[in-house]
């Protein structure tokens, strides 16, 4: 196991694609570390970025390498392939998809695994999108 002693409730997994100039990539970065939810592994795949994100999304793993798991694509697969080189490298109970351009409420993750756990005939959850640009 990569991020911590026990078994992580929630492995968040995330494909980056040359985001370096994409202003927002901070906030969503953001808006998953401060979840009220502290248990959980965070799994980004660089998509054979030709700019900085692969060193951008390592800053993070060297700022917390217990929770942050970074790894690269030699070569842009498509996002499909990338996120399930994080798939088969998560070890949660549970899988929770992020962009780079997305930003999350603070419970997000909370109220997920909580629905989860007490509606096991369900395996999948979504929530409402509120769509935004830069301005």
């Amino acid at each position: 196991m990569h991020c911590t002693e026990r078994q992580p409730k929630l492995s968040v997994i995330m494909g980056v694609y040359n985001i370096e100039k994409l202003t927002v990539f901070h906030r969503a970065m953001d808006s998953v570390l401060n979840q009220t939810m502290p248990e959980f592994e965070f799994i980004i795949c660089d998509d054979g970025s030709s700019d900085r994100s692969y060193e951008i999304a390592r800053s993070y793993q060297t700022a917390d390498p217990t929770r942050f798991l970074i790894v690269k694509n030699d070569t842009n697969l498509g996002l499909n392939a990338t996120l399930n080189k994080c798939l088969k490298l998560a070890d949660g109970d549970y899988v929770a998809r992020m962009d780079g351009d997305d930003l999350c409420d603070p419970r997000r993750f909370e109220k997920e695994v909580a629905f989860l756990n007490n509606h096991p005939e369900y395996a999948i959850v979504s929530t409402h999108m509120t769509t935004f640009d830069e301005n």
